[in-house]
């Protein structure tokens, strides 16, 4: 009877591990699993259109032809969390973990003797007189009322006050009474399954993406951490200021949330809908020269491997075709999509089935590309 408990307690145990990461993590195996999945999202077309060279050599000139391919190409891997550092994308937390450049505020140096080698667990702020507004945190050794979650730095020296939230309790937003305020990392990284399109793109049958398996475009605390917390520039934009200008959704009866200003904060009570804002402004960001953000354009070069290419444009949130979203976390989904479906009057939430204990979230950002094999100096291109 021992030995049979014993292998249940070990099933169990192996069970509630396997599930743990089931909700909490993605590796990049999974990445690139789900990622070469979704033919859907490919949309691949592999007579598009034709494309005219001008070839010379010793006896004269003549014209050559090559066939436009068209499809879509999953340019970058964006991962909305909560907690800083710890990016649900298991293998890129080597990058979201990195020293912010904020500055240290409210708490000396001396605050944090015996935690030089580990992130001091965050506790949610509690409400201490009855008066419905969050007042210090549960970690109040450390913390004076009506301060933000904090999370620290694994080294003592570069100690750096980093703000955080969840779903339940944004100080920030509870401090203003907004219960519904949430914060987000946002990390977009190239996706690894890009690999793929680099290997083929010299065949002249897929187009080469604009970037390369793993390389950061943007990472909001390693990089971001202060234009992604404060919106000082992004409130001098109009979509910051106009209610209704750059919504996720249709305002005023159906929005998400705004596009601008393009910061962590996200006023929404479900959270894969704001994680989802999140991830929609990271790629507007990200996709844009010249933004008042740290961060790695995409940029609009993708011809290579002798592949004449045209890329895709800046994304926006309502139109399908600079880019549509494909879920990698907590579920993974084959198929792809925009963010702001109307489900007012609708049974069902879109984001029901796809809450996450941990309120982290992944999702492809695929964009559509057109190239051609280089036969000569480019003339033109026609789309059948």
């Amino acid at each position: 009877m021992a030995k049979k408990s014993l292998i249940q307690v070990v099933f169990t145990i192996t069970l509630l591990v396997q599930s743990n990461l089931l909700w909490a993590a993605i590796n990049t195996s999974q990445i690139v699993s789900s990622t070469l999945s979704a033919l859907s999202c490919l949309q691949y077309n592999p007579v598009a259109g034709m494309c005219f060279w001008l070839k010379c050599g010793f006896h004269g000139c003549s014209i050559k032809t090559s066939t436009k391919v068209k499809h879509w190409n999953p340019d970058v891997v964006v991962s909305s969390y909560t907690t800083t550092g710890q990016s649900p994308w298991i293998e890129s937390r080597s990058y979201s973990s990195g020293t912010p450049w904020i500055p240290l505020t409210n708490h000396s140096m001396n605050d944090y003797k015996g935690h030089e080698n580990r992130y001091m667990q965050y506790e949610p702020p509690k409400d201490l007189d009855g008066d419905g507004i969050m007042d210090t945190q549960g970690n109040s050794d450390y913390f004076d009322a009506g301060s933000p979650p904090v999370y620290t730095h694994q080294n003592a020296n570069t100690s750096i006050q980093l703000g955080g939230g969840d779903d339940f309790n944004s100080a920030r937003g509870a401090r203003k009474k907004h219960v519904s305020t949430t914060f987000r990392e946002v990390d977009a990284i190239g996706n690894p399954a890009l690999f793929m399109t680099w290997m083929l793109s010299g065949t002249g049958y897929l187009c080469p993406s604009v970037t390369y398996p793993y390389v950061p475009h943007h990472l909001s605390a390693a990089w971001d951490s202060f234009s992604w917390r404060y919106a000082t520039i992004e409130m001098l934009y109009p979509a910051s200021l106009v209610p209704g200008m750059r919504e996720i959704g249709s305002w005023p009866m159906n929005t998400w949330g705004a596009v601008y200003p393009r910061t962590g904060f996200v006023t929404q009570n479900e959270g894969p809908k704001a994680s989802a804002v999140a991830a929609q402004r990271a790629g507007d960001i990200i996709t844009r020269s010249w933004q008042p953000h740290v961060y790695w354009p995409l940029g609009s070069d993708c011809s290579r491997n002798n592949m004449k290419c045209w890329a895709p444009g800046a994304l926006n949130e309502k139109d399908p075709n600079t880019g549509k979203w494909q879920m990698l976390a907590p579920i993974a989904q084959n198929s792809c999509g925009i963010f702001g479906q109307n489900d007012v009057t609708s049974i069902h939430s879109w984001a029901d089935n796809k809450l996450d204990k941990s309120q982290d979230f992944v999702w492809n950002l695929w964009r559509k590309y057109s190239c051609c094999k280089r036969k000569g100096i480019f003339l033109y291109s026609i789309d059948f």
